[in-house]
């Protein structure tokens, strides 16, 4: 308000008849622009796709009692499916397999790089695959 040299600010919502009156007569043109990935994106996309389908087949063969509707390639994308993973598995958490608790984990980078691949610009997400790759290393030599 200071920068626009304005004293008084009326906020009004816009269901109030004047505001939608006005909003009516000078409707917005909306333009959406559409970015086509690369090849190279595509080709990424689908194989991370496909390595989140691995997981969570295995999954599904080391726990029986898993409800198999839930893990799937299309649930796994949602941003919900972390919270009900954490639901189905939480009565069982500790019976699971360590190898079970890493596919969840690795589930969970999955996504996280499938979202990055488009908001991401090319080098920081090179930048990311590095860290995660340098993190496993770290792990694996016991560092």
């Amino acid at each position: 308000m200071k920068n626009l040299f304005v004293r008084k600010l009326y906020v009004w919502p816009r269901f109030h008849a004047t505001v939608c009156t006005s909003l009516d007569k000078h409707k917005p043109d909306v333009v959406e622009l559409h970015q086509r990935m690369c090849e190279s994106m595509s080709n990424l996309q689908s194989a991370i796709l496909d390595v989140m389908n691995a997981c969570l087949q295995e999954i599904k063969k080391t726990n029986k009692l898993l409800d198999a509707d839930l893990f799937t390639v299309e649930t796994s994308i949602s941003k919900a499916f972390d919270q009900l993973v954490k639901v189905e598995l939480e009565p069982m958490w500790h019976q699971l397999s360590s190898q079970s608790k890493q596919l969840v984990n690795d589930l969970k980078t999955l996504r996280s790089l499938l979202s990055y691949l488009t908001q991401y610009d090319c080098v920081t997400f090179l930048k990311y695959l590095d860290s995660i790759l340098q993190v496993h290393l770290w792990e694996k030599n016991g560092i």
